[in-house]
């Protein structure tokens, strides 16, 4: 019997692998590298459709350049004076004191001034590629440079949620511009960032401040992008961080870093079950 059985296994060996040993696979498991974590970054510009658009191009590039990103993605949100009467500026209290956006006259709310749309420019194979897995997703995007732009609907919901796919569509640097009141809707996609930006003619004001202090995620206010090659780079998709100020550049360096990793040490069940430590 041990004669057969032994011819048995030799024959069995010539097609069936011998499995490997369980403390040998455990071994592998444990030393084989981890895969990377995917991270990227979202920020949002809250500012006038003249100020906050090029700004948001030139903060997705540098996002996208500090974190080695092929592309990055613009969402920008600029209703019209008919769903919209008013667009970003400075915080004010509202009456329950929390900083609000301040409202500003509707002929500004709506414009669509040259200087505040994106420009016609070659774009990388990559942003167009990422252009469009967004439009195959239902977000029309288009390459610009090396960000795929998009505009989002002038409704508060809708673009809050169209937003929200965006974001969860994406593993790319997101910057939203929004240029806007705020609401109810869009104070929740705000805490959802990891930046808020506040472009304003006077960074260092009170009003600027109190925006930044009353922001639940890090904020920062700066400076509208110099008129000139800086805004038409930017807005062409193609400047990043050299047009920046030093403190938002910063805060970019901050955003690229991937969050660190936290190591959960598990302790054996001791042999009372009812006093293991879960």
């Amino acid at each position: 019997m041990k004669a057969a059985a032994s011819i048995r296994d030799r024959a069995v060996g010539y097609f069936v692998a011998p499995r490997a040993p369980m403390e040998a696979v455990a071994v592998a498991a444990r030393d084989a590298p981890s895969p990377p974590m995917r991270f990227s970054a979202r920020a949002v510009v809250l500012g006038s459709a003249t100020d906050a658009t090029p700004l948001a191009g030139a903060l997705a590039n540098a996002l996208r350049g500090a974190s080695e990103a092929p592309a990055a993605a613009v969402a920008l949100w600029a209703p019209r004076p008919a769903a919209a009467h008013g667009s970003p500026g400075l915080p004010s209290s509202a009456p329950d004191g929390s900083p609000r956006l301040a409202v500003v006259a509707p002929s500004e709310a709506g414009s669509r001034t040259a200087s505040s749309q994106p420009r016609s420019a070659p774009a990388t194979p990559a942003a167009l590629r990422l252009a469009a897995r967004l439009t195959t997703r239902g977000l029309p995007a288009v390459g610009r440079g090396r960000l795929a732009w998009l505009r989002l609907d002038d409704h508060p919901v809708a673009a809050a949620l169209a937003a929200r796919r965006l974001s969860g569509a994406l593993e790319a640097p997101l910057v939203l511009a929004l240029a806007g009141p705020r609401t109810e809707v869009l104070e929740g996609l705000l805490r959802e960032q990891d930046l808020v930006v506040v472009v304003t003619r006077e960074p260092a004001g009170a009003l600027a401040r109190l925006a930044v202090a009353g922001s639940d995620v890090p904020a920062i206010a700066c400076a509208p992008l110099a008129s000139g090659p800086a805004r038409l780079l930017a807005l062409a998709g193609i400047s990043g961080g050299r047009t920046l100020d030093a403190p938002l550049r910063a805060a970019v360096q901050r955003l690229a870093k991937p969050p660190e990793a936290h190591t959960m040490a598990l302790r054996a069940p001791t042999a009372d079950p009812a006093g293991a430590d879960w």
